[in-house]
């Protein structure tokens, strides 16, 4: 994975820390998690969110 996404995400990990929607020991637990990791999972790729707006489903219209 790539060190530029997987500092997005613990930013992003911190800010939901930061707005009490997770405790401490999960964002801890998440941050070891992403730093961990070798490879980004597909759900995060650009490739599976530009699939997504080609369904349709991030469009907004049910």
């Amino acid at each position: 994975m790539d060190e530029a996404q997987k500092e997005i995400l613990c930013v992003l990990l911190g800010r939901l820390h930061a707005l009490g929607l997770l405790s401490k020991a999960a964002y801890d637990g998440g941050v070891d998690l992403v730093r961990a990791m070798k490879e980004i999972p597909a759900f995060f790729s650009p490739s599976a969110a530009a699939k997504e707006q080609m369904d349709g489903y991030s469009s907004g219209t049910p």
